[in-house]
């Protein structure tokens, strides 16, 4: 890419900034309109409601405090869950055992902890904290019962959030101050993108999905990860955000309120066509994870409460 210069940090690494403006255009692409699916009776009031497209719903939690998905676990065991009562609350780390919903608590409430991801190895978890003046990308040392963490960006480069980790460990994307960045797990060698935020990493690390703003709506791009070959895979007068791989890499699930005013649950293949529906209903989803179990993960308000479930698109 153009317009590289090096510069030195607080930290005491050299940061390569690596402006998009070489990057190839991106190429807009055509949305189909979601494919139709024959939808199931409305379920009664706070719960969740699918279409002919999904099945294998569950819920995980109910009432409590409000719980977002972030990340299952390499054995399949465990779900990673930001806790949080209220707006104003400090958001907390939990993990959760699915076989029998035992929760076991990972971070302090005295700080907001957020975004977290687990290390392949699962010997410990990658996410965001506030506890320096600005919030920054750290590994935890304590899942397994140690404690302690180790900062990977220092909070003099602003708020860093959203961290996601190549499958092989070698890699962290996340974003700081509404632009993608790379850097590697000793916070060594940190490569600045172009806007961007929420990156996710492809199943064979080659790219990476991302959410960008298009004028007032946001959309989903993929670029490789070197910043070339930015692509954008949705369009429309609509908000396509929270986007994540399947694990074969071969689909992409999204959340959109391009339906009904509601934000809820749409899978797409990774050109950005045959965008399927998978919930409706009077509800809105928050966040989502796709494990490597085939289940997608999310959280959702129905009842007015957020909690966990789960889902498995018919078609993958």
């Amino acid at each position: 890419m153009n317009n590289i210069m090096k510069i030195t940090t607080l930290i005491g690494v050299s940061l390569t900034l690596l402006s998009l403006s070489g990057c190839a255009k991106p190429q807009k692409r055509k949305v189909l309109e979601p494919t139709p699916v024959a939808k199931k009776a409305p379920r009664p009031s706070g719960t969740v409601s699918v279409t002919g497209s999904a099945e294998a719903l569950k819920r995980l939690t109910v009432g409590g405090p409000h719980e977002k998905v972030l990340s299952l676990s390499p054995d399949k065991k465990w779900l990673l869950l930001e806790t949080y009562r209220d707006k104003n609350s400090n958001r907390i780390i939990q993990k959760m055992k699915l076989s029998n919903g035992l929760k076991m608590l990972l971070t302090p409430e005295s700080s907001s902890s957020r975004y977290g991801v687990w290390h392949p190895s699962q010997k410990s978890f990658i996410f965001a904290t506030n506890r320096m003046k600005h919030y920054s990308i750290v590994e935890s040392l304590g899942v397994n019962g140690g404690s302690g963490v180790r900062f990977i960006t220092k909070s003099s480069l602003g708020d860093s959030l959203y961290p996601d980790i190549s499958n092989d460990g070698k890699k962290i994307v996340f974003s700081v101050n509404g632009n993608i960045a790379m850097v590697q797990p000793n916070g060594m060698n940190l490569v600045m993108f172009g806007s961007g935020y929420r990156p996710k990493f492809s199943p064979d690390n080659k790219k990476i999905l991302f959410i960008q703003h298009v004028g007032n709506y946001r959309h989903i791009y993929t670029m490789t990860t070197d910043g070339q070959e930015m692509i954008q895979l949705t369009s429309e007068k609509v908000h396509d955000y929270a986007a994540n791989w399947s694990p074969n890499g071969k689909k992409i699930a999204f959340v959109s309120d391009r339906v009904g005013g509601h934000s809820h649950l749409f899978t797409m293949n990774i050109d950005g066509s045959n965008i399927t529906q998978l919930t409706d209903g009077n509800y809105n989803i928050r966040s989502l994870e796709w494990g490597n179990d085939g289940y997608i993960y999310f959280s959702a308000d129905a009842g007015g409460n957020e909690d966990a479930w789960r889902l498995k698109p018919k078609d993958f």
